[in-house]
């Protein structure tokens, strides 16, 4: 019970978790990375990764209600913010192509992979219910944090084999 205790109060979690948010509010910051460091740094056991990923999920479910919000708020609007950055509409475009077809299950498919962010705008712009939307949220980047947190603590930081299985499986994604 003292190793959950002084995890919890951790400078390196809570700074984990400050990244997590970071990453939720959809400003450009490289998470993957961090998150593989800290699973490197806190070297937690498997069970304390459960928990640790639920916290980064919380964390960045609460941090996505930000652009969510905007989108929500601004409307279509604010896609103009977006047209010189060719990536970022381009992801947009996507994501709204993804929400047409698929319906809501997109915001949890779309929280591993990079464009993954944006569909925090869309979903505000499409009014989805922020209740749907937050556990959407939650449900596709838990799995996510619990996979990079364990990476970063099996392969202690080796980037290269991590991102090896991260590009043959973006691939794969992009794929469907």
């Amino acid at each position: 019970m003292l190793d959950m205790m002084n995890l919890i109060f951790s400078k390196e979690l809570l700074e984990l978790l400050g990244s997590m948010f970071l990453e939720g509010s959809s400003l450009p910051f490289p998470g993957i990375i961090v998150v593989l460091a800290f699973g490197h740094v806190l070297q937690p056991t498997f069970k304390y990764s459960i928990f640790i990923a639920f916290l980064m999920s919380i964390t960045y479910t609460l941090a996505s209600f930000i652009p969510y919000f905007i989108g929500r708020k601004l409307g279509v609007g604010i896609l103009s913010i977006f047209d010189r950055r060719v990536k970022v509409k381009a992801a947009i475009e996507k994501c709204k192509g993804l929400v047409n077809k698929y319906g809501t299950i997109t915001i949890a498919m779309s929280r591993p992979f990079g464009w993954g962010n944006q569909i925090s705008y869309i979903a505000g712009i499409s009014k989805i219910n922020p209740i749907i939307y937050g556990i959407f949220t939650f449900c596709g980047i838990y799995p996510w944090s619990l996979i990079m947190i364990n990476l970063g603590r099996i392969y202690k930081g080796d980037k290269s084999i991590v991102f090896n299985i991260l590009k043959n499986t973006r691939y794969i994604y992009m794929q469907l």
